[in-house]
């Protein structure tokens, strides 16, 4: 009975673990992706948009899309433009990132990334 047990211990330890590791290298691995996505994402739309007229809701628009295309994930995210001057060649761009963790918590990442176009002259 005792051998019983000190397996089924041994047992929910070593799935605590799993689940864990898992749980960060998930972590990991989103923040990574999520930040080499937005940094693309955030210029290209820059880019598509420097020298017109579109405001804020034209750009979140342009950057939505651009995102789906580019984000293979499960997560759901809020975009949210902070500064977009397309004269002047100015983005900011804040991301909140929502997704289930392995152990089945809502867990909340924010991400923010500003590009500025450059001109020679």
């Amino acid at each position: 009975m005792k051998n019983i047990i000190m397996g089924t211990v041994c047992g929910l330890i070593m799935l605590y673990s799993i689940l864990t590791c898992m749980s960060i290298y998930g972590n990991i691995s989103r923040k990574n992706e999520m930040e080499h996505i937005l940094s693309r994402a955030v210029t290209t739309v820059l880019k598509q948009s420097y020298g017109t007229k579109a405001d804020k809701t034209q750009v979140r628009a342009l950057l939505s899309g651009e995102l789906a295309t580019r984000i293979a994930s499960d997560s759901q995210f809020e975009i949210a433009v902070r500064v977009c001057d397309t004269d002047k060649g100015i983005l900011s761009v804040c991301i909140t990132e929502k997704y289930r963790n392995p152990f089945g918590i809502m867990t909340q990442r924010e991400y923010e990334k500003t590009a500025i176009v450059e001109q020679e002259g």
